[in-house]
């Protein structure tokens, strides 16, 4: 005759497919732990990709800014050239708009002397 208070014990899914013997049974009991120490690796992996993608974006725009910033001086020593008395003088004698090479003469109102 049987006992009648033995109860099956349930099992995990570890244990099921576990080999009985030895060691194969605490290599599957540790499977949920290497299952997430794994996840926190491939978290780890995608982090550091993203990182160097972002660091990589951040070196192209530096190039970026400094060739814009250099061709702004530039452009801004070429304005500056530009607007010389010199180079307006000679600017309107090509187009004869008179003023041929006199000096500049100060204009002054009639209520500030």
């Amino acid at each position: 005759m049987k006992p009648r208070n033995t109860k099956k014990q349930k099992r995990g899914w570890v244990k099921r497919f576990a080999p009985t013997i030895g060691m194969g049974d605490r290599m599957f009991s540790h499977l949920p732990y290497f299952f997430f120490v794994s996840g926190l690796a491939l978290i780890m992996v995608w982090n550091v990709y993203r990182g160097q993608n972002t660091v990589k974006a951040i070196q192209v725009e530096r190039v970026e800014v400094s060739e814009l910033r250099s061709q702004s001086s530039t452009l801004l020593s070429e304005i500056n050239n530009e607007n010389k008395q010199s180079e307006v003088l000679r600017r309107m004698r090509q187009r004869k708009l008179g003023l041929d090479g006199s000096s500049p003469r100060k204009l002054y109102a009639e209520n500030s002397r």
